[in-house]
């Protein structure tokens, strides 16, 4: 009877020791929630800056194929962001939820396909993982028995992801120069012939200041440069004749005739102002939305690196928060990782 009831305490302990174990592991909360919420952080103004500002002067000028193809590649970036958030929303959501670890894999495979989609939508880049080893990755993922073992079998589809997104923001900053050069293109040719005739009107407007400095040189007893200013303007022989010298009615008469070409040249350059104005507030905003553009994408860079490390550390099992700190790691990608130029 002493054997049966120790044999009996001991089957007890150990039913209870499982027990115990089972409902610790099973109540273990992971805290994931800040690497879903840092991740939205980082990316914040990233949607902003990729094509969702809206131009003034500009508009008509960006209808160009190099521009078309700049805004698909812009639409990419943003949708890759977007599932990258919502696959880090997915990820805590699994850890809070009461599915079984293979339920929870599961779902997590599920994200993941999710998640390549828009990173081999087109325009395309070419994957260094197979279909067919990308089935087999993902086959791992949800016949794995716990999330953070789900999240390691899953990592080389997220350092791939990783990857071409480098790839990605390299051909959109490509399609940026591009798309910005066209512009340019257009602007110039659209504001090239009031340019020209600008020029033309101020050169003509420095000839005249300069006559009429000849006119003063001439009243103070330089008769040589009456002959320099017909040289420069013929036309002052229409109104005195210069060989004998000029009388006092007849240097008015040219200074009249010099002023009335003045302000006529004058009256001219500002009817082309405005279009010249607007060349310069069109060069500010084409600088300004390229700016902006480039800055996103170095965002977008930086979240997408401080996002794949950040997962690489939850496949490795860290979940403590102060350990997945996407801000720190952003810090870091972008300290050390090269600008896009």
């Amino acid at each position: 009877m002493r054997i049966r009831a120790c044999i009996l305490l001991i089957v007890c302990i150990g039913l209870l020791a499982q027990t115990g174990c089972s409902r610790f592991t099973s109540s273990k909360r992971l805290n994931l929630s800040p690497f879903a919420e840092d991740m939205i952080a980082v990316a914040g103004d990233i949607q902003y800056g990729l094509g969702q500002t809206y131009s003034v002067y500009l508009r008509g000028y960006s209808e160009t194929p190099e521009a078309a193809r700049m805004s698909a590649m812009a639409i990419k970036i943003r949708a890759i962001i977007r599932g990258a958030i919502s696959y880090a929303l997915e990820v805590v959501s699994l850890a809070d939820s009461r599915m079984s670890g293979l339920e929870r894999t599961q779902s997590l495979g599920d994200k993941i396909e999710e998640l390549m989609r828009p990173v081999v939508a087109p325009p395309a880049q070419a994957l260094n993982i197979s279909p067919a080893e990308l089935d087999t990755i993902l086959a791992d993922v949800r016949g794995q028995k716990n999330l953070i073992d789900g999240l390691s079998a899953a990592q080389p589809i997220i350092n791939e992801i990783a990857r071409v997104s480098g790839e990605i923001f390299e051909d959109t900053k490509r399609a940026l120069d591009a798309a910005a050069d066209a512009t340019q293109r257009r602007i110039e040719a659209n504001v090239a012939p009031v340019m020209a005739r600008d020029t033309m009107l101020r050169n003509y407007q420095l000839m005249g200041t300069s006559a009429i400095d000849l006119v003063a040189r001439y009243r103070h007893g330089d008769l040589a440069a009456m002959d320099s200013l017909v040289v420069l303007i013929p036309s002052v022989a229409d109104v005195a004749s210069t060989e004998d010298g000029l009388t006092v009615a007849e240097l008015h008469a040219i200074e009249d005739r010099l002023i009335f070409a003045l302000e006529t040249i004058s009256n001219v350059r500002i009817q082309l102002a405005p279009d010249i104005e607007l060349y310069w507030k069109q060069q500010a905003e084409l600088e300004e939305l390229v700016a902006a553009f480039n800055a996103a994408l170095r965002q977008a860079r930086v979240a997408i690196i401080a996002w794949s490390r950040a997962h690489q550390r939850l496949a490795s099992g860290i979940t403590d928060p102060a350990e997945i700190d996407i801000f720190g790691i952003a810090k870091k990608a972008a300290g050390s990782y090269l600008p896009l130029p």
